[in-house]
């Protein structure tokens, strides 16, 4: 990236280009491979034996103890728990600002519809008052807004 954007980024796409790593990658196999593998055998990484899986490029990372934090542990056994465990804050008040965003662009429309409606129900009863439609749309626009933590409450 330019340094314009305001980001710095130590990534070089000129790197990526190079063109001998630029291999499309294949997935056919000949018969004679299959024979081959079906001779010597291959390897299983499963559920089971993932921990045995050794990647020569990632061997010189880190070399110290892995597994989940004893917080993400603590929500282990719930998988609702997990979810909202790593769904983002920032998430929950995005969804919240939103659906609050949502609502109020929607009040016109909904009082029309609803002054709609009790003008048909007028013609069946004219006894039956109508409100004004900036009426029903004061009315509309008192609800209580969504707060972010009301998203994540279950």
């Amino acid at each position: 990236m330019s340094s314009d954007d305001g980001e710095e980024s130590g990534y070089d796409s000129s790197e990526a280009s190079s063109g001998e790593d630029e291999v499309e990658p294949t997935f056919e196999t000949t018969e004679e491979e299959l024979r081959e593998l079906t001779a010597s055998g291959w390897t299983t990484y499963d559920a089971d034996h993932c921990g045995e899986l050794q990647l020569s490029a990632a061997a010189d990372y880190y070399d110290g103890p892995s597994g989940p934090t004893r917080s993400a542990l603590a929500f282990a056994d719930s998988p609702l728990g997990l979810f909202f465990y790593f769904l983002p804050k920032k998430l929950w008040i995005r969804i919240a600002e939103e659906s609050n965003r949502y609502r109020s662009q929607l009040i016109p429309e909904l009082a029309q519809r609803r002054r709609e409606a009790l003008l048909s129900q007028q013609l069946q009863d004219p006894r039956k008052s109508v409100p004004l439609l900036a009426e029903i749309e004061a009315d509309l626009r008192r609800f209580k807004p969504i707060k972010p933590h009301e998203i994540v409450h279950v």
